[in-house]
């Protein structure tokens, strides 16, 4: 049996995953209510625009938020680690939050006075004044950021998780109320996509007002007040830039290949004899449908590194390094647990998940269907890569996630330049490369984890959630082909993924993929414990050994 303090720990780190986790389920799922009737009001071909110019918001927001939230969650943890306090963390989040507020205000003025230059780079002039728009979430987002990575360090995901459910009911309703009062109006596409991009920054908005909120009632009820920092302001500072800058760099770069894609594949299939309208429409049916059923299961991981970072910072700086291995497994198993059968349901069922999402466009699902389920192929060694930079940036080996971005950013254009010129493979092309892609980054990524954080993983790693997922997967296919026989439509598709999770989480329990330890350590399972416990009842599963 694990010792207490290490059982602790990874109880932590399944807690805070589930509780966002259960955030990003929720922000996913009103996204996807959100792009459905976009799709009607703007149409395929004119959500090129929206996708363009959030495309180039996601390279801004990664530049300026994706390192110094993070560093700050590592900061924080390790000034309240032992004999730490929440001044100490305090002080850190001080120095952190000027940061944040001179990068944000550089981002969005950059944004707002290049957008004109910026759709023309790219080949989509009629995304300027969506760019416009979307600029001053560059601001409110690096706000928002120093917020999420101080409770982060400090252990606090719920506001974070709250945070994200805000700004998704705020691009939805907000997004949804503008594209609607724009298409009313008889704007054209261009201005109705601006409209519904205002959407996002409303939402983002609300979120830094709730953080904002938070922060204070946090401060007042710990009675935390400023006072004079113990470390210089520059020595703060030049520390959060060491830690941040990796990860910066190293997520710029895979940010930079999709926003390379925005240009690349439009350019590369005329290249193949398309129209340009053929190849917006192409561009638009991957990257509006495929793309963003393909990155759900990648954002349902991501809360496993958001937890992971702050407590093997924390066990390192103690020199627990048995701790900090146990956490390092947890993660990575916790990420195959989720990827693999996401990867294998989303290869199978692509075309009815689209067609139920999407009922009003066939002639898109029938081209975003075998590119989903190419793309799928992929969600394995997606999630690995999040999980695998987490564990590296903990481990204070954040450069060498910089050269393995590096190295799948490199084969991504190479392998899609030439696969999407040809006319036999075209779009097709763009998902093969993104596997290849994925594939050269999480095996560079694994071998430095093995080296250096917690050896080379051993087939039980991958095995039984690999089984699990086949098993699961396997005998959902007859009931979903039994229930299109009954008529039952988009009903059949619900029995399928119901039946599959159920029979993953039996086989999971027998094969090992998932313990009873792991269940005890979520949230809901183990308030229900609590309960039969008071009762005097006993269970298997979080029965103590």
């Amino acid at each position: 049996m694990e010792s207490s303090p290490a059982r602790a720990s990874v109880n932590r780190l399944i807690s805070g995953t589930a509780a966002l986790a259960a955030a990003t389920i929720i922000t996913k799922i009103v996204g996807l209510f959100y792009k459905v009737p976009l799709v009607k009001y703007v149409g395929i071909e004119g959500m090129a625009y929206f996708l363009a110019a959030n495309h180039i918001y996601v390279f801004l927001f990664v530049i300026s938020t994706s390192g110094l939230p993070v560093a700050l969650s590592i900061m924080v943890s390790q000034a309240t680690a032992g004999q730490g306090s929440d001044d100490d963390a305090g002080r850190v989040f001080r120095v952190a939050m000027a940061m944040f507020v001179s990068v944000g205000a550089a981002g969005t003025l950059f944004m707002m006075a290049e957008a004109g230059g910026i759709a023309s780079l790219i080949g989509i002039r009629g995304a300027a004044r969506s760019i416009c728009v979307i600029a001053p979430a560059i601001f409110m987002a690096c706000i928002s950021g120093a917020y999420r990575g101080y409770f982060q360090g400090l252990r606090i995901m719920g506001h974070t998780a709250v945070s994200q459910i805000i700004e998704a009911l705020g691009k939805l309703f907000l997004g949804l109320a503008g594209a609607l009062f724009a298409t009313r109006q008889g704007y054209d596409k261009e201005t109705v996509a601006a409209f519904a991009i205002g959407g996002i920054t409303a939402g983002i908005g609300l979120a830094m007002l709730y953080l904002a909120a938070a922060k204070a009632v946090y401060d007042r009820k710990h009675k935390i007040k400023p006072t004079k920092a113990k470390a210089p302001v520059r020595g703060t500072a030049l520390t959060l830039i060491k830690i941040s800058l990796p990860i910066t760099l190293s997520s710029t770069v895979i940010s930079l290949t999709g926003l390379i894609d925005t240009s690349l594949i439009v350019n590369c299939l005329t290249a193949a004899g398309f129209t340009e309208s053929t190849a917006n429409r192409l561009y638009s049916c991957y990257g509006n449908i495929a793309v963003p059923l393909f990155c759900l299961t990648p954002a349902l991981v991501a809360p496993i590194s958001v937890s992971a970072v702050p407590l093997i910072s924390a066990a390192l700086r103690s020199g627990d390094l048995t701790e900090a291995r146990k956490l390092s497994r947890a993660a990575v198993k916790l990420t195959l647990l989720v990827a693999l059968p996401a990867s294998v349901g989303l290869s199978v069922f692509s075309r009815p998940i689209i067609v139920l999402i999407f009922p009003g466009e066939p002639e898109a699902a029938g081209i975003a269907a075998p590119l989903l389920s190419l793309l799928a192929l992929s969600v394995a060694s997606s999630c690995l890569i999040t999980t695998t930079n987490a564990l590296l940036q903990a481990s204070g080996r954040a450069q060498v996630t910089i050269v393995s971005m590096l190295c799948g950013a490199g084969v991504k254009i190479v392998a899609e330049y030439f696969l999407v010129r040809s006319p036999m493979i075209n779009i097709a092309g763009a998902p093969v490369s993104t596997f290849l892609c994925d594939l050269t980054v999480v095996g560079i990524n694994m071998y430095f984890v093995a080296k250096h954080v917690f050896g080379a993983p051993s087939v039980k790693a991958f095995l039984p959630a690999s089984i699990s997922a086949l098993i699961a997967v396997g005998g959902a296919i007859p009931v979903f082909g039994f229930a299109g026989r009954a008529g039952w439509g988009a009903t059949g598709i619900f029995a399928a993924i119901i039946t599959a999770a159920a029979i993953y989480a039996a086989v999971a329990l027998l094969t090992g993929a998932a313990d009873r330890d792991f269940l005890a350590a979520l949230p809901g399972v183990r308030r229900l414990a609590g309960r039969g416990q008071k009762q005097g009842l006993q269970t298997a599963v979080i029965k103590d050994n």
